[in-house]
């Protein structure tokens, strides 16, 4: 059974649903005097409408040009000025095709900001300067070799976010919404949106663990979806040897308890909301395992836990985070949870190659 401690800390959080939300737009490659805001923005913000629903209280629209501080072109005597039309552009455009999609209280609770800056420290001293609780933002749809280079240096917007972050981050990647499929009905319905209805929580029994699984059934309580967990097993008996060498286990017996073991701390997770879940337990790597579940049971919202300290070393320069490998396989919406200071191992074991 969980400590009393841990179930008013899981009760806690998940009766805390996000009122202050960043919303985090691109406006497209470039600003022209004519566009009007792109679709996916359009898309984006029906979408964190209907995931927050009716308890959104506040929401903050900003738009970052992406500028390196180091870029020689800041010096130029004309640049400020176009940074300034750039800005109040991008302003308007927001002002009058986003902001009128939101309802008429929020829309009134709604604030907008342009800043000039590197996205992902721009989002985060706004959000945090906005008393935000959770950032939102869209997946660049990248390919190919861009797509590895990416995730390689970590330089895109979303991997330095799951470094940096300490606020959750929702992330609603746009080859869904082209493809119609998560928060969207049938072609039919194109362009209404809904809550997500199927959501996977894979977790490692870390500390770590109970947030989500409390995230989860807060978004139950909110929009009735059903809900999975996903736990990885290790059953390789010569790995185990190798770290603890108690050589009175035989290969069936040893599988069997580790099966027993997992099945045992997932009912220890879920207490006696367990009848609601579907427990899932698999026997492979976490980034091969959830693609694996998403395609199986159509899930259309995931849940994860992001990284609590930035890893070095070849694995963290050239293999990335489990988490980015799923995001770049799955291309459904996530929510992005930070493990608290007293879970340092789960991000080693939650989302680490």
């Amino acid at each position: 059974m969980t400590s009393p401690t841990a179930d008013r800390a899981t009760n806690s959080f998940a009766s805390q649903i996000p009122q202050r939300v960043l919303l985090y737009v691109s406006l497209g490659e470039d600003l022209l005097p004519a566009e009007s805001a792109p679709e996916l923005d359009r898309q984006l913000v029906a979408r964190c409408l209907a995931l927050c629903g009716a308890d959104l209280q506040a929401i903050h629209i900003l738009h970052v040009i992406d500028v390196d501080s180091d870029d020689p072109s800041l010096q130029l005597p004309n640049t400020e000025a176009l940074l300034r039309e750039e800005s109040e552009r991008a302003r308007a455009l927001i002002e009058a095709d986003l902001r009128p999609l939101l309802p008429d209280g929020l829309r009134e609770r709604c604030s907008i900001s342009v800043s000039v800056g590197a996205p992902s420290e721009e989002i985060l001293k706004t959000a945090r300067a906005e008393g935000c609780e959770l950032i939102v933002l869209g997946a660049a749809d990248l390919r190919g070799l861009e797509r590895l280079t990416e995730r390689i240096w970590h330089r895109g917007t979303v991997g330095r976010l799951l470094r940096k972050s300490e606020l959750p981050i929702c992330i609603l990647d746009p080859e869904s919404f082209a493809k119609n499929e998560a928060f969207t009905g049938d072609e039919s319905s194109r362009g209404e949106t809904r809550p997500p209805r199927r959501i996977l929580v894979p977790v490692d029994f870390s500390p770590v663990s109970k947030y989500l699984v409390a995230r989860a059934e807060a978004l139950h309580a909110q929009h009735g979806c059903e809900l999975y967990l996903l736990h990885v097993l290790r059953l390789s008996l010569q790995e185990a040897l190798r770290r603890f060498p108690d050589r009175s286990y035989e290969a069936d017996q040893y599988e069997k308890d580790i099966i027993q073991n997992a099945e045992t701390k997932a009912r220890e997770l879920l207490g006696d909301r367990y009848d609601q879940w579907t427990v899932l337990l698999y026997q492979d790597r976490l980034n091969r395992a959830v693609p694996a579940v998403v395609a199986e049971y159509e899930i259309d919202f995931l849940l994860l836990a992001g990284i609590s300290r930035r890893r070095t070393g070849l694995a963290g320069t050239v293999l990335g985070t489990n988490a980015e490998k799923i995001l770049g396989a799955t291309h459904i919406p996530a929510w992005i949870i930070k493990p608290t200071e007293d879970s340092d191992d789960a991000a080693d074991n939650e989302v680490s190659p």
